[in-house]
């Protein structure tokens, strides 16, 4: 069923987006611009994201404010959900991504010994993210760093866990 106050960005862009500026201020990272086309998000950029992956990153954010520009801009359509689809798995996510930080705490971690001696054959995806690790990293300067939405590395991190490729740094 459709809830009259919430069948287009354009009407609930505030509700959306209330308390993304501040968080962006607070973490120093300026303009993240949001496209709408016709009322529905159309693409987003957030750090090294953009995409669904941005949007998915701008949802999870817990407080901030929002400046709304309107004028024409031409820019390719890189967002194919519905808003009710993008809130509904971005909360999903959001609470996925929740359970996985919780698990990996909040310390440092580190490319382990054995991992780092070894030529076992990664993925692309895999290579790249155990690369950050080389020197001791938190998890939250690993997903600034990252090019994959925070669920994708934050899964790839729990298994590179699991795995021993990555260990705490004590």
């Amino acid at each position: 069923y459709l809830v009259p106050w919430t069948n287009s960005l354009f009407e609930n862009a505030p509700a959306m987006a209330m308390g993304v500026r501040s968080r962006w201020d607070q973490l120093g990272w300026g303009k993240k611009p949001i496209w709408c086309i016709g009322g529905e998000i159309a693409d987003a950029e957030c750090g090294k994201l953009t995409g669904i992956a941005a949007v998915y990153r701008m949802l999870a954010l817990e407080q901030g404010r929002v400046r709304a520009s309107f004028h024409r801009v031409r820019r390719p359509r890189r967002v194919d959900a519905s808003t009710m689809q993008i809130l509904l798995e971005g909360a999903r996510r959001s609470d996925e991504c929740l359970r996985l930080r919780a698990k990996l705490g909040s310390g440092l971690y580190r490319l382990s010994p054995a991992a780092a001696s070894t030529d076992r054959s990664h993925s692309a995806i895999e290579s790249a993210l155990l690369s950050l690790f080389e020197a001791p990293r938190d998890i939250a300067a690993a997903l600034a760093e990252s090019t994959w939405g925070d669920l994708e590395t934050l899964t790839l991190i729990v298994r590179l866990v699991a795995q021993e490729w990555l260990v705490p740094d004590v």
